[in-house]
């Protein structure tokens, strides 16, 4: 080992010397602070640095495989991708998670939206005449939520007037009362 110690510039040289080596240190004290942030950044958004360096190995593999057309590579790092996603943690990951299940939720509320629409049209073909009704009848139910409701019907003439009290039953009626004895 050789080493050689009290060694100064020449005293006029001496304050460029020490420019040089403030920017020296300079210069690394902001790579540091750069590399610093750059790992506080991934590590917040992707869980850890090493998960984020995992899954851009396996995005660059993806994307190669893709470029050479090798389709069960690529379906292996599908896999591989799609399971490194699950495992990992961060805002990135939380906001894809949420992404994922709103386009479920938006998804099946479409495929349900549909069905419910080709009940509909189906209830109408068996019955146009009475369907409208209906559904006036059931959005009046609901606007009118626990609120008393009555029908009244006449005849053409007025003679006869039907009144129909719709509140909840308190007796049961002939139809509901099963006189065989063996229950429902």
């Amino acid at each position: 080992f050789v080493g050689m110690a009290g060694v100064h510039p020449p005293k006029q040289v001496a304050p460029d010397y020490q420019a040089v080596v403030g920017a020296l240190q300079q210069k690394q004290a902001v790579v540091l602070a750069a590399m610093a942030m750059k790992n506080k950044v991934l590590a917040s958004l992707g869980g850890s640095v090493e998960d984020v360096y995992k899954l851009y190995n396996i995005a660059r593999q993806y994307q190669q495989a893709k470029n050479e057309d090798d389709q069960a590579k690529i379906d292996k790092l599908e896999k591989q991708f799609d399971d490194a996603l699950e495992a990992a943690e961060g805002e990135i990951f939380k906001t894809l998670r949420t992404a994922k299940g709103d386009a479920f939720e938006k998804a099946t509320l479409a495929k349900a939206e549909g069905l419910r629409f080709d009940s509909q049209l189906k209830a109408f073909a068996a019955a146009p005449d009475i369907y409208p009704k209906f559904l006036r009848l059931t959005m009046l139910e609901r606007a009118l939520g626990n609120t008393r409701k009555y029908v009244v019907l006449t005849d053409p003439n007025d003679y006869q007037v039907l009144i129909f009290d719709l509140k909840d039953k308190v007796v049961e009626s002939l139809y509901d009362i099963d006189v065989s004895g063996e229950g429902k």
